[in-house]
C-alpha cells in the first residue's frame, strides 16, 4: 500500500546520460546531389576537441562522412526552428551540421555554396520548462524533470521522421546551415 501511495508522487528516474555516445536516426544530405536519407549515426564527444561545437559535448559522428582530419576540424552548425509544418510531428528544434573544408570535400550539390562533403540534419528532444524553472525533457516517450540540474549541458537527440524526406523542411534547414 504505502508503494502505491510513493508511485503516486514519485517523477520517473531521469535518462542515464553518462557520457556514453547514443545512436540516433540522423538525415544525410549526400554532396553528390542524390536524395537525401536517414542514417543511424552514433554521437561522440567533441567537449575537449577546441573545435566548432564542442560546447554542445556530443555531435552526431560525421567522421564516416567527413574524415577525421581537416574536414572535422573545420565544422559548424545552425539551429533551426520549424513551427508551421503541414505535418504537426516534424515541428522542433533542428540542427544541421556541416564541413566547411573547401580543399578536402567536394562542394554539396544540394546547395549553391557554403556546405562541404555530406551534410546531417538532426532533430532535438522537445523539451519544456515547469513553473519552477526546471527544464522537463520529452524522451522516448517519457517525460524526466531535470531537478538537480543535469541534463542542461546535453544535447538530447531525437531521431529525425521518415516524414521530413517529402517536405521542405530538409531544404529549410540545408538553406540556414549554407548561410553560416
Amino acid at each position: 500500500m504505502l508503494q502505491s501511495i510513493k508511485s503516486l508522487f514519485s517523477q520517473p528516474s531521469a535518462p542515464v546520460l553518462t557520457g556514453d555516445e547514443v545512436s540516433i536516426t540522423a538525415l544525410i544530405i549526400p554532396a553528390d546531389g542524390t536524395s537525401p536519407r536517414l542514417a543511424t549515426l552514433t554521437t561522440t564527444l567533441v567537449f575537449s576537441d577546441g573545435h566548432m561545437g564542442s560546447d554542445m559535448h556530443y555531435w552526431p559522428d560525421m567522421r564516416p562522412f567527413w574524415g577525421s582530419g581537416i574536414p572535422w576540424q573545420y565544422r559548424d552548425m545552425v539551429r533551426v526552428d520549424i513551427t508551421d509544418s503541414d505535418i504537426p510531428r516534424l515541428n522542433g528544434c533542428y540542427w544541421g551540421f556541416k564541413s566547411f573544408a573547401l580543399h578536402d570535400l567536394p562542394l554539396n550539390k544540394h546547395v549553391a555554396h557554403g556546405i562541404c562533403g555530406d551534410a546531417c540534419i538532426v532533430k532535438m528532444a522537445p523539451h519544456r520548462y515547469g513553473e519552477r524553472g526546471h527544464r522537463i525533457i520529452r524522451l522516448q516517450g517519457r517525460e524526466f524533470t531535470d531537478y538537480r540540474n543535469e541534463l542542461g549541458r546535453y544535447m538530447v537527440y531525437d531521431d529525425v521522421l521518415p516524414e521530413i524526406l517529402g517536405t521542405g523542411v530538409w531544404r529549410e534547414v540545408l538553406g540556414k546551415l549554407a548561410e553560416v
